[in-house]
């Protein structure tokens, strides 16, 4: 890069000036710094003065002018520095350099022009972060102050919003234009509305934007507290798994009528109730077909108690494990606090109905123990279990043991193997069976390549769901540069399972392989193509195949190209895919190949979702069978649109939709749904479903269904449930005016005091006191919000028994009152914002323990509350602004009860520039400071 100055040059009576013709900033931010030369060309010693005619946004360090002394044939090299005031506007402008003489005549005048680039600086700041709200009646008051530091008008937006008040305006937008170097105070006044009052505390969001492109310059949020004098803990760290579902603490009445013929009651809800002693849940799934006797039929029911990590269940009871656990029983489980360590036991037998008058385990009775080793989020996790299980249907009695580890490799691979082993005793058939399975997944990743994978073996005697399988699955994708991708998938299954008590055992097979690359996106479309092979085979459809024979097996093959095309609108509301399949099959007991295709579109749009498809041949064994005695080939026509809305900020829902298929095997098969849904309350919902369904079944069987479904969800209040043991914490504020700790006589109850225990915050009531109930055991700390003369140092609060009472005395303190001052000489200190406020200090007491941290006003002022003794106060020199110090930031002193003591004010020193004139002749050179 080259730069190059321009000067400009008057020469009168022997003397001439120099001056640069463009100023440019200096590496200074904020000065503009240039050297005007003078030379004295005639045989006469020159006396005269330098002028200059600033504009406002400028001032000159050394003054508008100066004294100019030049000795026959003399040079001058005089440094000029202009400072950029405060609040100046971005742009052009220029200087007046004039050269008088000591008469007053102008001998030469000369001009410089400089330009203000535009800076941009906005700063939000928060007026108050923490706010409390001790009167529901009054309104909340939120500020916000943005400056305006840089050098152009900004047209400023602010945003608050409020994520907590749902089910109505949440946000409100404010507008101002700020002038540089000035401020504007924004505030946002709301009433708390019932469900904010009924929280421990809510959150505002403030986001601040500039412009008509709104870019974002700054946020914040601002706490809100509700202050009481009695409220119930809330604890937020205790999930309860498949409890903590949106259904809690709500009960659904529905009345459901099926066709002609089936009318159904059904009453279904979860809540949970605190014990002083553990939680309590209830979880029910009761209903009773009104057209078949009455009878009442309860699944997934249940009662549970928890105890911290502990849980006692009994009711319906249903796990995943490597066999079927599921039906009416009890189980227990036994957890540490960080649940590394778990322990579970429990029995169930095979009868959904809780309330089956079946006696327990006459079919089906399990015993299950699990047991885990390793935190859920742990590296490395150890399970084990055992079965045991008494069959009736397939005649045996079981016993399975499986173990488990699971790994996580450098947070990037993770892994998990299973092992289990099975007995099996068929005690009628006289046979028994020892069976096993393996199980091992894993997943991670490089840089640009990602593989999973999970592979499955169980032999065919193994009990349970997965017996007899073979199954393979791996998945491979790895970028190949400039937007190109390629993605890999394999899936290989073999099902031939085996039972002593069923004489047809089936065999299935199926394998699927694809091979896609992922092109890259243009603008807002993307595009892919695959390729797909597809084998399988199965026994299960040899009826429909000649020789009949329960033994054979059919083969069915296919290789096909799959293009998809993916559009997704600017504005991210519409999305466009299509899906193009297509391809050649040979299909069961033929010799040559078919051809076969499957087209499809799917549209969306915020509401609105339309799928269409449209299928030539058969892609499984089970639709080529089922359509062998057609004379058509198989082809299918699928129609669906569906829609979602909301009204009145979702007081109403209603979602509804259509589709329509066309196959040889089903005929023409409309349906059409509509639900709706009333939200008059919180407290209640009341919904209507209805639907129809035509169903033809090989053009010999039609029939028309129609379904309707009405009901009433009662929302029960919100309820924040511990599984820990609790206490009623009741505490007792007073004035201790003696200062003996003691309540006695003269001491008064200290009502409308705050407080906060663990950033909960509190205020006395009438009498003095304030009540925290349901508080889990443990360690708190309780200290006072306010002060307002009278002095608590705060203590730990140890929580251990069920009912806590404290005592909390209050002493009178001494007030500390302070200021700061700038000590500021306009003449060589460069203009400067100064600040007052937010200028922090430490008050530190005789045990070098840091009490308080007071912050100054807006006027440089701050005060502070203490009680008796001796301290010492510190300036934070970090919160000064840039180029000021204080030499003296640290002073003691001593604190008495009821008096006000001033600290000598904090001086605040500005570093103060240097300028410099050189001056030259045909032999030396000399230097002057100013």
């Amino acid at each position: 890069m080259t730069s190059f100055s321009v000067f400009s040059q008057e020469n009168k009576e022997g003397v001439a000036m120099v001056v640069q013709k463009k100023l440019q900033p200096a590496s200074r931010q904020g000065v503009f710094s240039t050297v005007v030369k003078f030379k004295n060309t005639s045989n006469k010693p020159f006396s005269g003065v330098l002028n200059l005619e600033v504009p406002e946004s400028l001032r000159a360090i050394a003054g508008n002018s100066e004294s100019i002394e030049l000795n026959p044939s003399d040079s001058l090299f005089l440094p000029v520095r202009l400072i950029i005031r405060s609040g100046v506007e971005a742009g052009a402008s220029s200087i007046k350099f004039s050269l008088s003489d000591k008469d007053g005549s102008v001998l030469a005048e000369q001009v410089s022009s400089f330009v203000v680039d535009e800076k941009i600086q906005l700063n939000l700041v928060l007026g108050n972060t923490n706010i409390l709200v001790v009167d529901p009646n009054d309104s909340v008051r939120v500020k916000a102050i943005v400056g305006n530091r840089g050098n152009k008008s900004q047209k400023v937006t602010l945003v608050f919003s409020i994520p907590d008040l749902t089910g109505q305006i949440n946000f409100i937008e404010k507008k101002a234009t700020i002038a540089p170097m000035e401020q504007h105070v924004f505030e946002f006044n709301f009433m708390t509305s019932k469900k904010l009052l009924e929280k421990d505390r809510f959150v505002v969001n403030v986001v601040g934007m500039r412009g008509r492109d709104k870019e974002i310059f700054g946020n914040g949020s601002v706490t809100i507290q509700n202050v009481l004098s009695s409220r119930k803990f809330e604890d937020a760290s205790y999930d309860f798994g498949a409890f903590s579902s949106n259904q809690k603490n709500t009960i659904t009445a529905t009345y459901r009528r099926y066709g002609n013929s089936s009318d159904v009651f059904q009453l279904q809800g979860k809540t949970d109730f605190n014990l002083p002693a553990g939680s309590l849940s209830l979880q029910g799934n009761m209903y009773s077909n009104l057209s078949q006797g009455n009878q009442v039929i309860a699944t997934n029911t249940a009662l549970t108690y928890r105890l911290n990590r502990n849980e006692l269940t009994v009711g319906n009871i249903s796990e995943s494990l490597d066999l079927s656990l599921f039906g009416r029983g009890a189980k227990m489980v036994l957890s540490n606090e960080g649940q590394s360590k778990r322990l579970q036991v429990g029995v169930v037998d095979g009868m959904f109905n809780l309330f089956s008058s079946d006696p327990l385990f006459k079919q089906v009775g399990s015993f299950f123990v699990t047991g885990q080793l390793g935190a859920v989020n742990a590296k490395r996790q150890f399970y084990a279990s055992y079965i045991y299980q008494d069959n009736t249907f397939d005649g045996a009695q079981y016993n399975v043991i499986a173990t488990e580890m699971r790994w996580l490799i450098n947070n990037t691979w993770y892994t998990r193997l299973k092992v289990s082993g099975a007995t099996g005793n068929y005690g009628k058939l006289d046979e028994f069976k020892t069976s096993g399975a393996v199980d091992f997944q894993y997943s991670g990743h490089t840089r640009d390549l990602e593989l999973s994978g999970a592979y499955y073996y169980s032999s065919a005697y193994f009990p349970g769901t997965r017996r007899g399988v073979i199954s393979a699955q791996q998945s491979v994708t790895k970028g190949v540069g400039k937007g190109f991708s390629l993605r890999s998938n394999l899936m290989y299954s073999d099902y031939s399972p085996r039972y002593f008590l069923n004489t047809i055992n089936s065999t299935y097979r199926n394998v699927n392989g694809e091979l896609e690359l992922r092109l890259p996106a243009f603008k807002s479309v993307s595009a892919s193509i695959a390729y797909q092979n597809q084998f399988e085979r199965s026994n299960s459809y040899y009826l429909y195949f000649a020789p009949i024979d329960a033994k054979s097996t059919v083969n069915m093959s296919a290789n096909r190209l799959v293009e998809r095309l993916t559009w997704l609108s600017p504005n991210l509301k519409h999305t466009l895919t299509s899906i193009f399949e297509n391809g050649l099959v040979k299909y069961p007991q033929q010799d040559g190949y078919d051809f076969q295709m499957k087209a499809s579109a799917i549209y969306s749009y915020k509401w609105l979702n339309v799928t269409a498809s449209y299928q030539k041949g058969s892609y499984y064994i089970s639709e080529y069978a089922l359509n062998s005695d057609k004379e058509k080939e198989f082809n299918r026509v699928f129609l669906s649109a569906n829609i979602y809305k909301t009204f009145k900020d979702n007081k109403y829902e209603v979602s509804g939709g259509t589709t329509y298929s066309k196959d040889p095997l089903m005929g023409k098969s409309p349906s059409v749904f509509m639900n709706v849904k009333y939200n008059p309350k919180r407290t209640y919902s009341l919904f209507l479903n209805s639907s129809l369904y035509h169903y033809s079944l090989s053009n010999q069987f039609s029939s028309n269904i129609y379904n309707i479904e009405a009901g009433v969800s009662v929302h029960l209040p919100e309820s924040n449930v511990s599984t820990r043991r609790k206490s009623k914490v009741s505490v007792f504020v007073y004035y201790d005016k003696n200062a003996n700790n003691i309540y006695d006589k003269g001491d008064e109850p200290a009502s409308g005091f705050d407080f906060v225990i663990n950033n909960i915050a509190f205020l006395s009531d009438e009498n003095g006191e304030f009540v925290y109930s349901q508080v889990p055991f443990g360690a708190y700390e309780i200290k006072p919000v306010s002060r307002r003369g009278w002095f608590y140092k705060g203590q730990p609060l140890v929580v251990s028994k069920y009912n806590t009472k404290i005592q909390i005395p209050l002493q009178q303190t001494g007030t500390v009152s302070g200021k700061i001052i700038y000590d500021f000489d306009k003449k060589t200190t460069a203009e400067m914002i100064l600040k007052y406020s937010n200028i922090r200090f430490r008050i530190i007491n005789a045990e070098n323990e840091v009490v308080q941290r007071p912050v100054t006003n807006d006027d440089g002022a701050f005060l502070a509350f203490l009680p008796t003794g001796d301290y010492k106060i510190v300036l934070d020199q970090n919160s000064l602004e840039q180029n000021t110090f204080c030499e003296q930031p640290e002073q003691s002193f001593t604190v008495q009860a009821g008096k006000i003591f001033e600290i000598p004010t904090f001086h605040i020193g500005v570093k103060h520039r240097r300028v410099n004139m050189k001056r030259f002749n045909d032999s030396s050179e000399s230097n002057t400071e100013k």
